[in-house]
C-alpha cells in the first residue's frame, strides 16, 4: 500500500483563537491563513482577550482524527498558560449549560465552585451538595444579590466568542437555575431525604432501585448526612465513615466527587 493510501484524505484548516483568563475560543476558521492574519491584528488589540493565535489543523478524513500546530501566539505581558497545550473551546465556553442537568458537569460545578468560593467556603459547602440537596440550593437562590453577580459574571465569560449578550445570556442561566431549584423543590415535596441506615450507604442504595436519578439520590441522601458539619475536616470524616469495602462503582461515585470537591476547598 502507498504512502497516499495509508493517509487517505487530508484537509487543512486555519484557527484564530482568542485568550480569555485561562480559556481558548475559536473565533474563525480557513482554509485559508492570509484571510485571518487581518482578523488576529485587530484582535491582539481588544483589551478583553488575553491573548490569540494562529493554528494549523489537519484533519485525516479517513481516519477521524486531526493534529494543530500553533503557527503564531501572542500573549498580553504578564499573562501565562496553566496548560500551554489547550484545545480551544468550539466557539461557546465548556461550561455553557442549556437545562438544569448540565450544571451537574465537571466543568459547570468548576466554574460554580469559582464564581460561589466565598458563599461556599462561608457555608462549608460543595457544589454537589448545593445542586442536589433543595435546602442548600433553596438557600443560595434567596442569598440576594450573591447568585445575581455570579450569574452575571458567568455570563460574560461564557458569551466570548459568540454574538450573544452578556445580558440576555444571564437571563437564560436565571431561568435554569430557576427551573433546578423548582425542580428540587418538586422532588422534595412530602418526601424528605432517606437517612443512611446503620448497614451503611450500600443498604440505602440498594433500596434506591436502579435507573439515571440513583446517583443524584445518594447524593441527596449524603449532602443531608453531612449538613450540620461545621468544618470542612468534620464533613470529610463523616464522608469517610461511609466508606465500606462491598460498595459498588455507583455509591463510590458519589463519595469521590463530594470528597474530590471538599478537598479542592480552602483547609478549614
Amino acid at each position: 500500500m502507498d504512502g497516499k493510501s495509508l493517509i487517505g484524505t487530508v484537509e487543512t484548516v486555519y484557527e484564530l483563537h482568542s485568550f480569555h483568563g485561562d480559556t481558548w475560543l475559536l473565533v474563525k476558521d480557513s482554509p485559508d491563513l492570509r484571510q485571518l492574519e487581518p482578523s488576529a491584528a485587530l484582535l491582539v488589540q481588544r483589551n478583553e482577550v488575553d491573548g490569540i493565535r494562529l493554528v494549523r489543523r489537519m484533519d485525516y478524513r479517513d481516519h477521524g482524527f486531526s493534529t494543530t500546530v500553533t503557527m503564531v501566539k501572542r500573549l498580553r505581558s504578564g499573562v501565562q498558560e496553566t496548560d500551554p497545550l489547550a484545545r480551544a473551546n468550539p466557539g461557546r465556553d465548556a461550561s455553557w449549560c442549556d437545562k438544569p442537568e448540565d450544571l451537574l458537569g465537571d466543568v459547570q460545578r468548576q466554574v460554580m465552585r469559582a464564581f460561589l468560593a466565598k458563599y461556599l467556603d462561608e457555608r462549608r459547602l460543595t457544589p454537589l451538595e448545593v445542586l442536589t440537596y433543595e435546602v442548600h440550593a433553596k438557600a443560595l437562590d434567596n442569598a440576594g444579590t450573591t447568585l445575581q453577580g455570579a450569574l452575571q459574571r458567568i455570563a460574560s465569560v461564557q458569551v466570548r466568542g459568540t454574538k450573544q449578550t452578556a445580558v440576555a445570556r444571564m437571563k437564560e442561566l436565571m431561568a435554569v437555575i430557576e427551573a433546578g431549584v423548582t425542580k428540587l423543590l418538586q422532588a422534595s415535596r412530602n418526601n424528605p431525604p432517606p437517612p443512611i441506615p446503620a448497614d451503611g450507604l450500600l443498604a440505602l442504595s440498594k433500596t434506591l432501585g436502579n435507573g439515571p436519578e440513583v446517583g443524584l439520590k445518594l447524593c441527596r441522601a449524603v449532602a443531608h448526612h453531612l449538613a450540620d458539619a461545621k468544618t470542612w475536616t468534620e464533613k470529610l470524616d463523616r464522608l469517610f465513615r461511609l466508606w465500606a469495602p462491598d460498595l459498588t462503582v455507583r455509591e463510590m461515585r458519589v463519595l469521590d466527587s463530594i470528597g474530590a470537591e471538599i478537598l479542592a476547598s480552602p483547609s478549614p
